[in-house]
């Protein structure tokens, strides 16, 4: 049993991972005796209380909470951040001028190589 979660009250932060996006930081929005219900009106997801898995879901799709940390929080931070660049990204109108192209390349490779040392 997870003594953290038999501490947790509405309103407090709990971590979900998510195997596609990182995951987020929630709320729980409701306690029951076996569960804890976590999430925002339009969106619930129920965990066992003891254990901090979810309920009624797949193996697909079962997860479990963590506590909030420093570390988590910078975690999902960053991570949204991230999603928002590559989306900008994507969708971003390439100038027709050489050297704002090459400018651009340039920028976009110094970043490649930091990312792979």
């Amino acid at each position: 049993m997870e003594e953290w979660l038999q501490k947790l009250k509405i309103g407090d932060e709990v971590y979900i991972p998510d195997r596609f996006d990182g995951g987020d930081i929630k709320k729980v929005v409701r306690i029951t005796p076996t569960q804890l219900i976590i999430g925002y009106p339009g969106y619930e997801k129920r965990f066992n209380k003891k254990t901090g898995r979810s309920v009624g879901t797949g193996i697909w799709d079962s997860t479990h909470l963590w506590s909030v940390t420093d570390k988590i929080r910078q975690g999902v931070k960053t991570g949204k951040l991230k999603r928002q660049a590559k989306l900008l990204l994507n969708n971003v109108r390439l100038p027709d001028k050489d050297t704002e192209l090459q400018e651009i390349i340039s920028i976009l490779s110094q970043h490649q190589k930091s990312n792979t040392k």
